[in-house]
């Protein structure tokens, strides 16, 4: 399951399956098991974090910009279409705040840099991040 592709989604959207999927299903999966536990004996939190980057991310970031800049990425329509990142550092402060935060026992927090970027603009560093 996923969240319906779109802008400004939130955190109270349904979430939409996604059949062939098992990345995208374990995160449903794992969210739904751990906010059971909320009430419980537990106070969960769910940070639900966008495509995460930063420098010397060696499985993720350094692998798509050498990939963006020898020209091997398949752009759908020509790059226009929007991502949704978040640098590491921006993800790790939220974790923090939600960890920290007495009236976020119970809810689900998106996790995701303001502004649109597009792959086009990411692929140049003009991120809208």
């Amino acid at each position: 399951m996923l969240f319906r592709s779109g802008r400004d989604i939130t955190e109270d959207a349904p979430f939409t399956p996604r059949p062939g999927d098992p990345y995208v299903a374990s995160k449903a999966a794992g969210e739904l098991v751990a906010m059971s536990y909320h009430g419980n004996g537990l106070e969960v939190a769910v940070v639900r974090p966008a495509g995460v980057y930063g420098a010397g991310d060696r499985t993720t970031t350094e692998p798509l910009a050498e990939t963006l800049e020898a020209g091997k990425f398949a752009f759908i329509d020509g790059g226009r279409y929007i991502m949704a990142p978040i640098y590491i550092d921006s993800l790790v402060d939220m974790i923090h705040r939600v960890g920290t935060n007495e009236n976020a026992a119970g809810e689900a927090f998106n996790a995701v840099d303001e502004g649109y970027t597009d792959w086009r603009d990411y692929k140049i560093g003009r991120a809208h991040v």
